[in-house]
């Protein structure tokens, strides 16, 4: 009992090399929780392409756009954590507001998230 190396090799996306899946496979029973490793066999595809994971993946995305999301991605980090200090900053004003309304159709109506925020 051990396991096995296996692999499978596909065209690459200029169509004169190769992409390679290799996986490692249990040599009695088969597993669905395979990890596999990808690589290019193709030095051109290589160079412009990579194997990108973000949520669901890989994909084959292009080097240039992988830095540009990373670069997003890292942006709306600083910006989300930018809004967690502020709403804690202005958290007291707002729970105020929202418990001076009149009624609780005038709360909920201000709560929702279709609704223009009042100016303080």
């Amino acid at each position: 009992m051990g396991y096995e190396q296996m692999s499978s090799s596909f065209d690459c996306l200029c169509g004169n090399g190769h992409i390679v899946a290799q996986w490692e496979e249990h040599d009695t029973y088969p597993s669905p929780n395979r990890h596999y490793t990808w690589s290019f066999q193709c030095p051109a595809c290589a160079a412009e392409y990579e194997f990108y994971t973000y949520i669901l993946g890989p994909y084959i995305v292009r080097k240039v756009d992988v830095k540009k999301h990373r670069a997003i991605v890292k942006n709306a980090s600083i910006a989300s954590g930018k809004l967690h200090q502020a709403a804690k900053k202005y958290e007291q004003q707002w729970v105020a507001y929202v418990l001076s309304l009149a009624s609780k159709a005038a709360m909920h109506r201000i709560t929702s998230s279709n609704v223009d925020m009042p100016d303080f």
